[in-house]
């Protein structure tokens, strides 16, 4: 069992007004507990029930009456079930004309007689909700939220009835709103509704706090890590939403992944009535610690509150604690746990085909599924706060993270708009701290102007980030197009560049020389690449992809992408000061007033297609690439099955150095390679049916790919 020593004293700051947390200062002492290995979190007061439905649903305005009355008929409103999304379909079919505007939901709970004498406080919890949410509980207004993508919280215990039925009216408007962010042009459809899980949360009045910008009310800042040990401060916010002063009891265990209790300690503290965010200050020392270092050793440490009352508990909870320690060099790139560790990986929209932002927890496993057999080490969510099931895998996964606000494009100059963009930042940070996979704060993409408002609020949402979480990196995705070195990209600690080489412009071959003049010229400018790519359409092809298509055209082969990225990465990997690398994108996704590549309101630069389904030859470009784990060979252009030509060539990706090409059963030959790209250039195929076969062996096992071909000769 490693040993936890603890450095210093609990503080506890005690709320000096009611119901307002305090800066009052007392002290505590902490001793230790015993307790036996594997830890099992005990029972508490607190519940959580996902309110799945069935809800009713009604588009638009309600003429006639109030929807938020409690007796309000919704017989003929349609039935669905939440997660949510009235755009699913409008949202994704081109035009740019999906419906943006209001969206009612009505659903009825019971609340247990049980309840009654017991101290309890109810919260309705949503986890996302786009944009501006109203929320009624039996035809009493309770609270609402403006931004589209964090977790919030409304207590709504006066409200609710006991032994009854109670109604539940939420009205969401997903219109363009001048003072919330994201503002529109953001390229990519806004998808309205409840498209997150509703939940009703139960926990004692003397609880964890819950409602600290829709925070958990436990902060683990790591203050010095190394494998020889690691120096941990926690911040454990509790409520005390009663009448009366309560000795509360507070134990912290710690645990490590294979729940074995590494340290536990507990100390007896007043908590004042009706106090609310009463901060209770420690820290402690790891010796010999176990990292947490990404793919490769993903290991999570879990830190859990118990909370008790006269001997009973009455609270529990818990948090993630990976141990890692960063830092980014201007010329050797990242480092993890002081060992350079490249970052490779995608950016990742949140939708689905036909599901649009209402995804499951299977489809949130398949998509990390997905990124990790690709070979990521990083991911750049874009251009939101995404659900918290995907930052809990990216935890267990190893894959590092860099989350983001949704400041896209534009900035309102308006107070509402600054005061809504530090609160969507405070909404991030706050609900997001403790993820160990989270290394960047990303603070915006792309203002389209060096204006006054764009540049403020960037500094202002900068030092925000700096102030809020001194242990993490602030950085921006700017435009390659207007400038490496505008004022807008000099805020942060870390600067990301997209550029599109060979598909908005230029050709895919200057992209080594164009990042090469921007570190010769700034050095000591911490750079990476956070956008680049193509498009692809995975039912149009060509032979040899020579021409650069339109970007904005009909025609996207899925071979001038791969063009496009083979080019990209061979010169990237030799560019260790690039700090991170984020191909655009990882899956298709919905951008409803774009019309290109034959596919209506799509953004179709992902290396797997928008049902999450077809990986693209791209998505094995990079695995043969990345993934050195998995052995494969695979044939690109298979789904170019009918050819016109005898003569076609052949070329294969695979992360293996010796690959053998069979045509109708017999031999090609073998091909080596050290860029993982195997190319026969004229390979003659049989009119009528082809079967190719590829295949390569390692010390353990033989990897085949095969395609069928079909050759029809054009007429004279």
């Amino acid at each position: 069992m490693r040993s936890l020593q603890l450095t210093l004293v609990l503080l506890l700051f005690s709320g000096a007004v009611a119901g307002k947390p305090g800066r009052s200062l007392l002290s505590a002492d902490w001793y230790p507990e015993n307790y036996t290995s594997p830890y099992r979190p005990p029972e508490s007061d607190r519940e959580i029930t996902v309110l799945t439905g069935p809800w009713k649903f009604h588009r638009g305005h309600v003429q006639e009456t109030h929807p938020y009355d409690r007796f309000f008929d919704d017989s003929n409103w349609e039935a669905v079930s939440v997660p949510h999304t009235w755009n699913a379909k409008d949202g994704q079919d081109g035009g740019d004309n999906y419906y943006r505007g209001l969206g009612w939901y009505r659903v009825t709970i019971h609340v247990s007689e049980e309840y009654r004498g017991l101290e309890r406080k109810f919260f309705l919890e949503f986890e996302g909700a786009m944009l501006v949410t109203y929320v009624w509980v039996n035809s009493h207004y309770v609270g609402s939220h403006r931004g589209g993508f964090a977790t919030f919280r409304i207590d709504v215990t006066s409200q609710l009835e006991l032994g009854a039925e109670n109604s539940v009216a939420v009205l969401v408007n997903n219109a363009y709103n001048k003072d919330v962010m994201p503002l529109w042009p953001a390229d990519f459809t806004f998808f309205g509704g409840l498209y997150r899980n509703v939940s009703l949360l139960v926990t004692n009045t003397l609880h964890v706090t819950c409602t600290d910008y829709g925070g958990h009310g436990i902060h683990v800042s790591q203050l010095n890590v190394s494998r020889e040990s690691a120096q941990v401060q926690v911040d454990v916010k509790v409520d005390n939403l009663i009448m009366a002063e309560k000795m509360a009891r507070l134990t912290l265990v710690l645990v490590d992944g294979e729940s074995r209790v590494v340290e536990a300690v507990a100390a007896y503290h007043k908590v004042p009535a009706n106090s609310t965010r009463i901060e209770f200050l420690y820290k402690t020392k790891i010796n010999k610690p176990r990292l947490w270092h990404g793919v490769k050793d993903p290991h999570l440490y879990r830190l859990y509150v118990e909370v008790r009352y006269q001997g009973v508990i009455v609270d529990v909870f818990s948090q993630p604690l990976g141990l890692r320690n960063f830092h980014v060099d201007a010329k050797q790139g990242f480092f993890l746990n002081g060992e350079p560790y490249d970052l490779h990986g995608v950016t990742r929209h949140q939708d689905r085909f036909d599901q649009g932002w209402a995804l499951s927890a299977a489809d949130h496993e398949e998509d990390i599924n997905l990124i990790e057999e690709l070979g990521a080490t990083a991911v750049r969510l874009t251009h939101y706060q995404h659900d918290q099931r995907f930052y809990d895998l990216c935890d267990e996964r190893g894959i590092i993270l860099w989350a983001e606000l949704p400041l896209i494009k534009l900035a309102t100059n308006t107070k509402a708009f600054f005061k809504n963009a530090k609160e969507q930042q405070m909404e991030l940070i706050r609900q997001n701290f403790n993820h160990p996979s989270i290394v960047f704060w990303g603070i915006g993409n792309e203002q389209d102007s060096t204006d006054g408002a764009s540049d403020a609020l960037l500094w202002i949402l900068a030092n925000k980030a700096q102030a809020e979480d001194r242990f993490r990196l602030s950085t921006y995705a700017h435009s390659g197009e207007t400038g490496y070195l505008d004022p807008l990209a000099r805020h942060t600690d870390l600067l990301a560049l997209n550029k599109y080489l060979g598909w908005y412009g230029g050709h895919h071959d200057d992209f080594g020389p164009w990042i090469d003049i921007i570190h010769a010229k700034y050095p000591d400018v911490k750079l990476a690449v956070s956008e680049y790519g193509a498009g692809a359409n995975i039912f149009q092809h060509v032979e040899l992809p020579e021409k650069r298509p339109k970007h904005d055209g009909d025609f996207h082969p899925e071979e001038w992408q791969a063009l496009v990225h083979e080019s990209h990465w061979l010169a990237i990997k030799h560019r260790p000061f690039l700090w991170a690398k984020f191909v655009m994108t990882m899956f298709d996704f919905a951008a409803d007033w774009r019309g290109e590549g034959s596919t209506p309101g799509m953004n179709d630069k992902g290396l797997v297609t928008h049902d999450h389904k077809t990986r693209k030859d791209a998505f094995y470009w990079y695995k043969a690439n990345w993934n050195d784990w998995d052995p494969f060979v695979y044939i690109t252009s298979r789904r170019f099955d009918v050819r016109a030509n005898k003569k076609v060539r052949v070329k294969i990706y695979s992360n293996l150095p010796k690959v053998e090409l069979h045509c109708n059963g017999v031999s090609w030959g073998v091909k080596e390679s050290t860029d993982r790209i195997f190319v026969w250039p004229e390979v003659l195929l049989s009119e009528g049916r082809n079967t190719l076969t590829a295949r390569a062996e390692t010390e353990k096992e033989i990897v085949t790919d095969e395609v069928v071909w079909t050759l029809r000769p054009q007429g004279p």
